[in-house]
């Protein structure tokens, strides 16, 4: 239900904004790819003895789409990342990381509308170990999803 909202609320901003095809749109594809050995992929302590050595491979492509106009300004920035990990003991993994913004005059010099949203990862525990490499296997990342509707009236 969470994705329908979003998408609504893109839709209405889009449809009811003056000049939505006015302006510069800009559409820039983006493609990372990288081949990173860990010796201590899980960021144990020396006295565990549970240091795993790992090849990891991340592909990482993204999309990033603008706008700007008199009226609205949209700003999206979105990658998709594919983790491959060579060992056995440990599973690929996938993640998403983006960011959206929307800016507009829904009535002329009365009416507007920001709207911002995001998915990242973040740390769950910053007592425990962890890393902002996606690839480190640390069990102290989770996924978060945040909008924020502001709308303004004048």
């Amino acid at each position: 239900m969470q994705c329908y909202g979003y998408a609504i609320v893109c839709v209405y901003c889009l449809l009811f904004s003056g000049g939505v095809f006015a302006g510069k749109w800009e559409l820039q594809p983006k493609l990372s790819v990288s081949e990173t050995y860990f010796d201590n992929i899980t960021l144990a302590s020396d006295e565990s003895g549970q240091k795993n050595k790992e090849l990891v491979t991340q592909v990482i492509p993204g999309l990033s789409l603008s706008k700007q106009s008199r009226r609205l300004q949209i700003s999206t920035d979105y990658s998709f990342g594919y983790i491959k990990y060579y060992g056995k003991e440990f599973s690929d993994r996938t993640y998403n990381r983006g960011s959206a913004s929307v800016n507009s005059e829904l009535i002329r010099r009365h009416l507007f509308l920001n709207v911002s949203a995001a998915i990242s990862q973040q740390v769950v525990d910053p007592s425990r170990a962890f890393s902002t490499n996606a690839a480190i296997i640390s069990n102290n990342q989770t996924e978060t999803r945040t909008i924020s509707l502001q709308p303004r009236l004048n």
